[in-house]
C-alpha cells in the first residue's frame, strides 16, 4: 500500500508539473482562437435553451420592433408638429376652432343650406302654377270648336261695321254704302257679260245684295255694271253694258227693281213695259220709266204674305217669261239656269 499511494503520488507531481509548464508558455493567437470561438458557441447557446421552443429568431424579433419605432415615432413628429403651428398661430393672433366647433359650423352651413334649396323649390313650384293657370284660359280657347272660331270672324267685320256707323254722319255713312254698292255693281257686270257671251244672251235677270231694297243705290249698282272696262286695270269693273238687264234688292221694307234696255234693243223691248208686266204679280209700284233705264218696288206686307226674300225669285222667272215670249230669251224648262249668276 505504502508503494501504490507513491506512485500515486508520483504521478499527481508529474501532471502538475505538466500544467506549470504549459501555462508557463506563451500563448500563441491559434491557440486562442478556438477557446474564443467555443465561448461565443456557449454563449449563442445559453439564450436558445433559455428560450421556449415556439419563440421566433432573435433577428425576426427586431425585424418586427423597428416598424412599430418608427410609427410611433411619426405619430409623435406629427402631435409636435402640431403643437409648433398652434403656437405660431397663437403667436400671430389667429384662432383656430375646435373640432366641435367645426362640427357645429358644418352643421349650420348644412341647415342653411338645405333651407335655400327648399325655398328654391317652393319658388319653381309656384312658378310652375302660375303657368299652369296662364295656359289652362289658352287650352279652353283652343278647345273650342272651328265652328264659334268661324262665327267670332264673320261677327268681327259686323261689329267693325256697326262701330263705324255710330262714329259716321248720315252723309258718310251713305257715301261708305254707295261705295259697296258699286263695287258690288262692278264685280257683277263682269259675271253677267261673261255668262252671257258663253251663253248667248241679249237679257240677263240677277240679284244684288248691298242696295237693301233701296231704288236710288240700286240704279247706281245698275250704272256700275255698264261702265266700260278698263283692261289695263288689274280688277276689272262692269263691261256689261250691251246686255240688257233686270236686277233685285230686297230689303226689309220693300223689294227694288231696276230694268234696262240698251239703245240696240230698244227697238225689241220697252223698258217700261217689261218692268210693269214683272211688278203686277205682286201688285208693285212702279216709281220711274225711260227709254234706257225704269224703276219700281214691292212693299213689304206680313198680311198678305209679301216678303221681299220670298218673292224675289218668283218675280225673277215672271221677267224671264216675259222675254220669251218676245223670243228674246231661249226657251228653258229650268229658269234658274237662264236666270244668270245670282246670290242664294
Amino acid at each position: 500500500t505504502s508503494n501504490t499511494k507513491k506512485v500515486a503520488d508520483w504521478a499527481d507531481a508529474s501532471d502538475d508539473e505538466a500544467e506549470l509548464a504549459r501555462l508557463q508558455a506563451p500563448v500563441s493567437d491559434s491557440e486562442s482562437e478556438p477557446e474564443h470561438d467555443s465561448e461565443d458557441e456557449k454563449k449563442k447557446e445559453e439564450p436558445a435553451k433559455d428560450q421556449p421552443k415556439d419563440a421566433a429568431p432573435a433577428g425576426k424579433a427586431k425585424a418586427k420592433a423597428t416598424p412599430k419605432q418608427a410609427t410611433k415615432s411619426k405619430k409623435e413628429l406629427k402631435k409636435q408638429e402640431d403643437e409648433d403651428l398652434d403656437e405660431l398661430f397663437a403667436a400671430y393672433g389667429i384662432k383656430i376652432p375646435s373640432p366641435e366647433e367645426q362640427a357645429a359650423n358644418s352643421n349650420s352651413k348644412k341647415k342653411k343650406k338645405n333651407k335655400d334649396k327648399k325655398e328654391g323649390e317652393e319658388a319653381d313650384a309656384e312658378k310652375k302654377e302660375e303657368k299652369k293657370k296662364e295656359e289652362q284660359p289658352k287650352k279652353k280657347e283652343d278647345q273650342q270648336p272651328k265652328k264659334k272660331e268661324e262665327q267670332k270672324k264673320k261677327e268681327e267685320p259686323k261689329k267693325k261695321d256697326e262701330e263705324k256707323k255710330k262714329e259716321l254722319s248720315p252723309e258718310e255713312e251713305r257715301k261708305a254704302k254707295l261705295k259697296k254698292v258699286v263695287k258690288e255693281g262692278g264685280k257683277r257686270g263682269v259675271e253677267i257679260e261673261g255668262a252671257a257671251d258663253m251663253g248667248g244672251l241679249q237679257f240677263f235677270c240677277t240679284a244684288v245684295d248691298e242696295p237693301q231694297g233701296d231704288v236710288e243705290l240700286l240704279v247706281e249698282s245698275m250704272k256700275a255694271m255698264n261702265v266700260k272696262s278698263d283692261p289695263t286695270e288689274e280688277e276689272r269693273k262692269g263691261g256689261s253694258g250691251h246686255i240688257g238687264k233686270m236686277i233685285f234688292s230686297a230689303g226689309t221694307e220693300q223689294l227694288g227693281i231696276v230694268a234696262y234696255v240698251p239703245e240696240a234693243k230698244q227697238g225689241d223691248l220697252s223698258c217700261e213695259e217689261w218692268l210693269k208686266t214683272t211688278l203686277a204679280l205682286f201688285n208693285g209700284t212702279f216709281l220711274s220709266g225711260a227709254k234706257d233705264i225704269s224703276t219700281g218696288c214691292v212693299k213689304t206686307d206680313a198680311d198678305k204674305g209679301i216678303f221681299p226674300l220670298k218673292i224675289r225669285e218668283a218675280m225673277i222667272v215672271e221677267a224671264n217669261n216675259f222675254l220669251r215670249k218676245k223670243g228674246l230669251f231661249p226657251e228653258d224648262d229650268d229658269d234658274d239656269d237662264d236666270e244668270g249668276p245670282r246670290d242664294p
